[in-house]
């Protein structure tokens, strides 16, 4: 878990100091904890998004038993580091979206005071490289995220999605990005450096609206 502290001042406006402080769950990938998530207040959590590409991990994309469709291309699974073989059930982009239409939680994913953000980090491939491997991630992640977008819509969520990790524009591995989802802000680790400065478009640098630099 890591603790965020907002800048505090003391001017007689300055929200009660308790109320400064917030924190991000951090890999929430098995899904189940949400539960215990929303129970104690969480507002911000991230997810990993792990690419295995068909050519190479088929057999672990073909093992999955949450996965709704075994697709040849390759698997997105929800894990920080490489996924176990002998582990069969992952939590999938599938899950996700699935959590998102669950009557419990609507409260929550529907909230206008206080709405949840999730930050999807993208771990082991750069999207934009021309390889086949990722040609078929980003084709995969484009069709998540269309059906991220159309739950969200359609159900009227006030989830605020950032994208993290290797999902950020603004790189010169990222420029493919630069101008997709754009519905949604990314964060800024310090590089480019330049982006911290301006919010040149074409660089996708005004995408780069969330401070993720290590103090």
């Amino acid at each position: 878990v890591l603790a965020v502290a907002i800048p505090y001042n003391n001017s007689p406006n300055a929200p009660a100091i308790e109320n400064t402080i917030s924190f991000q769950t951090h890999s929430w990938n098995d899904l189940r904890l949400f539960d215990q998530g929303f129970r104690k207040g969480f507002t911000w959590t991230k997810l990993d998004f792990y690419w295995l590409p068909g050519e190479k991990d088929n057999r672990t994309c073909s093992t999955q038993q949450r996965l709704r469709r075994h697709d040849p291309r390759g698997c997105i699974l929800l894990s920080h580091d490489k996924p176990d073989p002998a582990v069969t059930e992952y939590n999938t982009t599938d899950d996700f979206l699935r959590l998102l239409t669950l009557p419990e939680f609507a409260p929550f994913f529907q909230s206008k005071t206080n709405p949840i953000a999730i930050a999807l980090c993208l771990k082991n491939i750069y999207p934009c490289l021309d390889t086949r491997s990722d040609k078929d991630g980003l084709a995969i992640l484009d069709e998540f995220f269309a059906q991220l977008q159309d739950v969200i819509t359609t159900r009227g969520l006030t989830v605020q999605i950032v994208l993290d990790g290797r999902l950020s524009p603004g790189t010169l591995v990222g420029q493919c990005l630069n101008d997709r989802w754009r519905q949604w802000p990314a964060t800024w680790t310090g590089l480019p450096w330049e982006a911290g400065f301006d919010n040149n478009k074409g660089w996708g640098h005004d995408r780069l609206n969330v401070f993720d630099v290590a103090l």
